[in-house]
């Protein structure tokens, strides 16, 4: 990794060959690009998986955002009352390539990939614990049979609230 010193802050040149492994979490992987200690702030990174795959209904107390790189993603979100956003004319969508999604914090929402599978880069804003979150569940073992009790714990550990409305 380089970098270059500009005022107090350094530029990021994170090479490929040298990111950690993807995260393997319940059949789609999340590649960390940057941490939030590398931006000062937000986290970053890149996701894949197959057709139906993607986190079930959650919030947490920081915006994520997602660019589709590759495929459809299939989202919705919540007002936690379980009213419909208001600005959403339905609770689900489609992204497709180029399509970019913005969900604020506090916001119930899902996501998962469609037919062809898909890939995005996400981002989370200032204060997330993205990163450590993805880590631990990476660490949880089986996906085969998981123990949503045990993996609502480890979600909220970390800020993310499993939402089962």
């Amino acid at each position: 990794m380089a970098s270059t010193t500009t005022s107090d802050q350094e530029v990021l040149n994170i090479d490929a060959s040298s990111r950690p492994k993807p995260y393997d979490i319940a059949g789609f992987n999340i590649s960390p690009l940057a941490t939030k200690e590398q931006t000062q702030g937000h986290e970053i990174f890149h996701q894949d998986g197959t057709k139906g795959k993607g986190p079930g209904q959650h919030f947490h107390s920081w915006d994520e955002s997602f660019f589709v790189t590759k495929g459809t993603v299939h989202y919705g979100t919540k007002k936690q009352d379980d009213d419909i956003v208001e600005d959403n004319s339905t609770l689900e969508r489609i992204a497709h390539v180029g399509d970019f999604v913005h969900i604020p914090a506090n916001t119930v929402h899902w996501y998962y990939f469609g037919e062809e599978g898909g890939e995005i880069v996400s981002v989370t804003a200032s204060g997330g614990h993205a990163n450590e979150m993805y880590s631990d569940f990476d660490k949880y073992g089986s996906w085969e049979n998981p123990d949503k009790t045990e993996l609502t714990k480890l979600a909220a550990k970390h800020g993310q609230i499993v939402h089962n409305k």
